[in-house]
């Protein structure tokens, strides 16, 4: 162990560097503060002795001159004071301190003080590399969460359908935290594509694994969708409620963490131009025509899982021209500001009829500017947000 002995005297610090070196300390001395703060600042001390009375800079001073110095290890200090400076150890350990003895001092008690210095300094280094461990770990998981986000965020389309006499897009505004949010929209039949948009509950590896997938099996497993039949066109397409219930029955909530989640499906009938859909616990659709932008409110369920066997109902919607529909995630509504108020979907409403005249990709780009303004405080949302639309297009 490394020691440094600041001391006025030249008498004394020969006198103590004797001792230390004898009991098989390396040691250091300085004749003043100001030599002593930089011998710690070139050396790697373990340990500081300081008398308190020193020319330049005295050692309450050197003192707290030290605990402002950028160190990878904590520096033990043991203050020397004649008897009448005792009186001010209040003074002594405020500046710093970890010990202190009067002259002129017992060797063997300066020993053991010293021995119990080094106990605590041991324990500070096994705390300081449990806690680079830590660190290190932590930076290890954050790395892997950040790979787990890119993963899920793949399952979103890259390229939306081309429907025919519908315009379609969609926005996503992440959050820090990986999350349970997803879309898609499927090609049914050459009439029918199925759309859903779903949040799986909380946050975490849970729930990004949940929603990568029900996004795999939306997307890949036919007989949640379609039901193939014996007679032509040789498949049958599930209702929305039928698609609801079967997912209900195989996501029961499971009990050890309460994980369920939220999701709005429906199909779209390009030729008569007709949404039918059903929801599970999910934001209300958002019509917006020439009026403003009002909530589609007729049809609403129990969140997946959380019930044995709901009922879910369907609405229908026979989308006109210059009519578009808006779909998203619970994330923009219970997006806080800095005085945590909710964006509420009063504010989504707003915004939307304010700019329905706007093409749709530019009704969701200027929602997203809105909700990450109004998050800004909060150094973003807290939750993913997604938004998707599609509206009748001009022939």
């Amino acid at each position: 162990m490394k020691i440094l002995v600041a001391e006025s005297n030249p008498a004394s610090i020969k006198a103590l560097q004797a001792t230390l070196e004898r009991w098989g300390y390396e040691v250091l001395t300085a004749q003043n503060g100001l030599e002593a703060l930089d011998m710690l600042r070139n050396n790697t001390i373990d340990m500081v002795i300081t008398d308190l009375m020193m020319s330049k800079m005295d050692g309450m001073e050197f003192c707290r001159k030290i605990r402002e110095l950028d160190t990878e290890k904590y520096i033990y200090t043991i203050f020397l004071t004649a008897k009448e400076q005792a009186k001010d150890s209040v003074k002594i350990f405020e500046a710093g301190a970890d010990d202190f003895l009067t002259k002129p001092f017992d060797r063997e008690e300066l020993r053991s003080r010293i021995k119990a210095g080094m106990r605590i300094l041991e324990m500070e280094n096994n705390l300081h590399k449990k806690n680079h461990l830590l660190k290190e770990a932590n930076r290890k998981i954050m790395d892997d969460l950040k790979y787990a986000a890119n993963i899920q965020k793949s399952f979103l389309p890259d390229n939306i359908p081309n429907i025919r006499g519908v315009d379609v897009c969609w926005e996503f505004l992440p959050c820090d935290q990986l999350g349970g949010d997803m879309l898609n929209v499927l090609r049914l039949d050459e009439i029918h594509y199925g759309i859903y948009v779903l949040d799986v509950s909380g946050h975490g590896i849970s729930a990004a694994l949940l929603s990568v997938l029900l996004s795999r099996l939306l997307s890949e497993n036919w007989d949640i969708l379609k039901i193939r039949t014996n007679f032509p066109p040789y498949y049958h397409i599930v209702p929305p409620k039928n698609v609801l219930e079967s997912l209900n029955k195989q996501f029961p909530m499971d009990s050890t963490i309460g994980q369920y989640f939220t999701i709005l499906y429906g199909i779209f009938n390009i030729y008569n131009m007709t949404f039918t859909w059903s929801n599970a616990g999910h934001p209300y659709p958002i019509l917006i025509d020439e009026n403003g932008a009002g909530l589609l409110t007729d049809t609403s369920g129990p969140p997946i899982g959380l019930f044995k066997e709901p009922k879910y109902q369907e609405s229908h919607l026979h989308l006109e021209l210059n009519q578009k529909v808006i779909l998203c995630s619970d994330g923009i509504l219970d997006a806080m500001n800095q005085f945590d108020q909710r964006f509420s979907v009063y504010r989504m409403k707003e915004i939307l009829r304010t700019n329905r005249k706007l093409k749709l990709n530019e009704i969701l780009s200027n929602l997203i500017l809105h909700v990450g303004e109004w998050t800004r405080g909060k150094g973003g949302p807290s939750d993913d947000i997604i938004l998707f639309g599609f509206e009748q297009k001009e022939v």
